[in-house]
């Protein structure tokens, strides 16, 4: 079953759910985070996108999504989504199950029928969140999505999520946060991947999403 098999999910225009959850969520960051974003003008209106994002914290999906101008799809855990209310919510706010804690075939199917179909869709190539705040190497899975996806590929960057709710905690603490988005990448790196030089693509790659990074380190320490 796909994420939303049961809910009618439109690639631009935020539902009700979304709608609300994003509301309350501006607020809540907003002031415990001090959340700030920019860069959004790379964000396409219309159309698919592949996002690619430093991940530092649980709450990254949830304070990314919160300022884009449409819903973007992460992808969660698939026995989060057999809890009936969770479930719910999830699929109103377009994530995608994920069989395991790598991308799976399923999960790779259904962001890749996203891409085409308009979507806008987040993924963390690091495969899960840092040990220490910095990015790490990116794994190599989400080559797949970018050949097969099609879409615009844009480098994105969050800074202080780390320090509001690392590795090990139970709780997030006020923290501030900052986020920058860079532009697609250009013609010339996406031609590493029609040259298959593959190392090649997702070293250039990271090296984006790192600037985007500490771009917003920058901002964040700045205050």
């Amino acid at each position: 079953m796909s994420a939303d098999d049961e809910v009618e999910l439109d690639p631009v225009r935020p539902n009700a759910v979304w709608s609300a959850i994003r509301g309350f969520g501006r607020i809540a960051s907003s002031t415990m985070l001090q959340y700030r974003i920019r860069g959004l003008e790379h964000v396409p209106r219309r159309g698919g996108a592949l996002v690619l994002l430093n991940h530092q914290s649980f709450l990254d999906p949830v304070l990314f999504g919160l300022a884009l101008p449409r819903p973007i799809s992460f992808v969660a855990r698939r026995t989060l989504f057999d809890h009936a209310f969770v479930g719910w919510v999830l699929r109103n706010t377009y994530v995608i199950p994920l069989d395991r804690e790598a991308v799976s075939p399923s999960s790779i199917k259904e962001t890749v029928r996203r891409l085409r179909s308009g979507f806008l869709c987040g993924l963390f190539p690091e495969g899960t969140r840092t040990e220490d705040g910095a990015v790490a190497e990116f794994q190599t899975g989400f080559v797949t999505l970018v050949r097969r996806g099609k879409v615009p590929v844009i480098p994105a960057g969050i800074a202080g999520a780390f320090e509001a709710y690392p590795r090990g905690a139970k709780f997030p603490k006020p923290a501030r946060v900052r986020a920058v988005i860079g532009p697609p990448l250009d013609a010339d790196v996406m031609q590493l991947l029609d040259d298959r030089k593959t190392d090649d693509f997702v070293r250039v790659a990271r090296e984006h999403v790192v600037e985007c990074f500490e771009d917003a380190e920058r901002w964040r320490l700045q205050g």
